[in-house]
């Protein structure tokens, strides 16, 4: 079984209009090859990289059997496409984007897919996400992992990369105050010594 997204490739940097500090919508994400037997989904995100150890951003739970995807920001509308969503570690149902804490350094972010042999999770009211995943793990047929990195302090990780190519040995000493988009534009010849 494959877990991929649309919205990023794997591995790279989650674009910020997924994350806190952007629009905090739900990643396009598609599958294939779910085995015989599976009677719905869960999809899972979390970041095993948080000071306080795992940070569950979402999960969504009680997926059908005949879906292969959820459209970018499906979590925003999860009634009308016929699934639950658990509450998450920020406190609120549904899919909350990236927000490490600042100069923790890069943090993984994995997007996990559980395909279950049982259409509905036993569950109660305002699961949280660790919750539905024990839940989840008991009625379990295959699961796939998708990974993705953002940095702390919002640039990506390529433009970190020019950055301390650019500075030789002064990047241990670079500080950059711009947001990843504007890198772009940035003289970098102001930022050697």
């Amino acid at each position: 079984m494959q877990l991929s997204s649309s919205s990023f490739a794997n591995g790279t940097t989650i674009p910020r209009r997924f994350t806190c500090d952007g629009e905090d919508r739900s990643p396009a994400l598609g599958w294939t090859g779910a085995p015989a037997g599976t009677r719905s989904y869960v999809l899972l995100c979390d970041d095993p990289d948080a000071p306080a150890g795992i940070w569950h951003h979402w999960a969504a739970y009680d997926i059908a059997a005949d879906c292969a995807e959820l459209a970018e920001g499906a979590a925003q509308h999860a009634g009308k496409q016929g699934f639950k969503q658990a509450t998450n570690d920020f406190r609120r149902p549904g899919y909350g984007g990236p927000n490490p804490p600042r100069r923790h350094g890069p943090h993984r972010h994995h997007f996990r897919l559980l395909a279950l042999q049982i259409d509905h999770l036993p569950l109660g009211n305002d699961p949280s996400c660790q919750g539905v995943e024990l839940e989840a793990r008991k009625h379990l047929l295959a699961e796939a992992v998708s990974w993705e990195y953002m940095s702390d302090d919002g640039l990506r990780s390529c433009e970190l990369w020019q950055l301390r190519k650019a500075c030789g040995s002064s990047a241990t000493q670079l500080i950059v105050m711009a947001p990843a988009d504007d890198m772009r534009h940035a003289d970098l010849s102001l930022l050697r010594q």
